[in-house]
């Protein structure tokens, strides 16, 4: 049989079951997701891979630049952007405008259009997979550089009353101001959306929408008028995302919470830079289904003066909680506001995130740590984030805001806990060893813990108590999953190998990334030190030393710190050496037990 004959056979041969099977197919090309090139050249093979393969390729778009092309050739246009001022970034190719140059009013004009408008299913800029997180971006294609001009979406909105995408379920709305470079455009934009907004769509992210907020052309209205849109035509809406960059207005702030509670299902409420009043937080505990939330929490004197009143004249009235949140993360609030918002219980958080403005702590008649454990739940909680959002340096000391054991123990009630993060910079920083065992055994899941490793060195006190290598070895016998450990401590090591086996010198952190001593002192013998830590620690973890680049030492400290970064260097030059030496005293032992020798050891 000649090769022509057997090349004939092979191409009437049928294809193999399994790529028969869309379901298979649609997970194979879902990893050609942003390879547009690839899934074009799959699209072309066959009939067979034709219709999976355009389903991935048009299923996310970066805008909606690729539909318009698909109107016919003499009815829009390219034309170059006027360079910026600045000389704007250096991108591989010069920005240019989309412009329809005639209306579309013939049938035979949408026919391209509709066929593949279909299926899209996301604008986003923002990976489609589940909900809206800002930290997992797209790649960013080439037609993202052009530029849709107000003028097109008003020229579309007038052709088409209907939706343009019918199943649209992700609406990434942002406002570049490279594209859109005054704040009457900004408001004018966000009207286009009804064009966008249908029953099937699940999340909404209004990026930059703010921008001009504060000024006379405030969208507002526009918002207002979405919002109300999407209450009546999206039953779906799980999440709503407003991005912002310079904070919104007070009306808008108004207007935005009871807008919000009306939209039943939804899932998650991002606003990062609206500060919310606490009466409007506290409706949006009516939400069944919330699960993320994610604010600014400001003031509010009415729910104040409420609350005073609900306790002395009606004790028993039932207590507001989130029956469903599991995340919370409030990005900026000051003491007298979160200590409004703590009288809201929260059953089932699981990751709890604070930035606080601790120069308000005047107004905290509590300790903090307190009163976040009397407001979570201690068998669901694992994550716990704070942060101090203060723009000063001055050093708080204040009891109720102390990084101190007292405070600390609150915590303990957490068994569950993961992620502790405590990076409030200016707060006075005091514990010992009893209070780190007390940690290691009541969190045995824990992976993260940072106490305050990077605060300023002033406030680091060590009058009555102080941490010790000595402390570090619980975690090592009762935290396997360690990776992250940033506490201060005193570092002398022992003196005989008899008292590294009595603190559990055979745990090893072997799962430990990143060790951060903050401004931790090392004295006595620098040799000790570096042993005792090749027992705790891998060959390969990360060191940090200092305050993160956020504080420097006094003047009256900086000898002091001169003489302990010294010491760090020798005993971290020591460390690999010493743990060489702790590697092959383990293989001699393994040797000695299998020969059956272990009283040699």
């Amino acid at each position: 049989m000649d090769t022509r004959h057997r090349a004939s056979l092979a191409s009437t041969r049928p294809m193999h079951r399994v790529f028969r099977v869309d379901e298979i197919l649609l997970l194979v090309l879902n990893n050609l997701d942003y390879d547009t090139s690839s899934l074009a050249s799959v699209a072309r093979t066959c009939r067979l891979l034709h219709r999976p393969a355009i389903v991935v390729l048009w299923d996310s778009l970066y805008n909606i630049e690729p539909l318009i092309r698909l109107f016919p050739s003499d009815a829009w246009e390219l034309t170059d952007s006027v360079p910026h001022a600045n000389g704007g970034m250096p991108w591989t190719r010069t920005p240019r405008r989309l412009n329809l140059t005639r209306a579309l009013t013939a049938p035979e004009d949408w026919y391209a259009f509709d066929k593949y408008a279909y299926l899209v299913r996301h604008i986003t800029r923002i990976a489609h997979s589940g909900e809206l997180k800002a930290d997992v971006r797209m790649i960013r294609p080439l037609y993202g550089l052009d530029q849709i001009t107000l003028e097109t979406y008003q020229m579309l909105s007038f052709c088409r009353r209907g939706l343009l995408i019918p199943l649209l379920k992700t609406i990434d709305w942002s406002f570049q101001s490279s594209a859109h470079g005054s704040p009457t455009l900004c408001a004018d934009m966000l009207p286009i959306l009804h064009l966008l907004v249908g029953p099937e769509l699940r999340h909404l992210r209004i990026g930059r929408l703010f921008l001009y907020a504060s000024s006379k052309y405030a969208a507002t209205p526009a918002l207002k008028s979405i919002l109300g849109a999407i209450q009546s035509t999206c039953p779906l809406l799980e999440s709503i995302t407003f991005d912002t960059i310079h904070g919104g207005s007070a009306e808008l702030s108004r207007v935005l919470g009871p807008q919000l509670t009306r939209h039943h299902n939804l899932k998650s409420i991002r606003c990062p830079g609206v500060a919310l009043a606490i009466h409007d937080v506290v409706k949006l505990s009516s939400l069944p289904s919330l699960a993320s939330l994610q604010i600014n929490l400001s003031f509010d004197g009415l729910v104040r003066s409420s609350l005073h009143a609900s306790r002395s004249c009606h004790p028993a009235e039932p207590v507001t909680t989130f029956p469903s949140l599991r995340e919370l993360d409030i990005q900026r609030c000051d003491a007298q506001s979160y200590l409004q918002f703590a009288s809201i219980k929260l059953p089932v958080v699981e990751d709890f995130k604070l930035t606080l403005d601790m120069s308000t702590h005047r107004s905290c008649p509590r300790p903090l740590f307190a009163v976040i454990a009397s407001q979570c739940n201690p068998e669901t909680l694992s994550v716990v984030k704070l942060r101090d959002d203060r723009l000063d340096d001055d050093l708080i000391t204040c009891p109720n805001f102390a990084v101190s054991a007292s405070n600390l123990r609150h915590f303990l009630a957490f068994r569950h806990l993961r992620y502790l993060n405590i990076d409030t910079r200016t707060s006075c920083t005091e514990y010992d060893d009893e209070v780190l065992v007390e940690m290691a055994t009541a969190w045995p899941k824990l992976e993260h813990l940072h106490v305050n490793a990077g605060v300023r060195k002033s406030g680091w006190r060590r009058s009555s108590s102080v941490a010790t290598l000595l402390g570090l070895s619980a975690f090592a016998k009762r935290c396997p999953g360690l990776t992250h450990l940033g506490l201060l401590l005193d570092a002398h090591g022992p003196q005989t190998d008899e008292e590294h086996v009595v603190h559990g010198h055979l745990h090893t952190l072997r799962n430990l990334e990143v060790i951060h001593w903050g401004w931790s002192t090392v004295r006595g013998q620098l040799e000790s030190v570096a042993s005792m830590l090749s027992y705790l620690f891998p060959p390969d973890v990360q060191w940090r030393r200092g305050g993160d680049g956020y504080f420097h030492a006094e003047p009256e400290e900086v000898a002091e710190e001169e003489d302990s970064a010294e010491k760090w260097d020798k005993v971290m030059a020591l460390y690999p050496v010493m743990y060489r030496v702790r590697q092959q005293e383990r293989e001699r032992a393994r040797r000695l037990v299998a020969s059956g020798d272990s009283s040699a050891i």
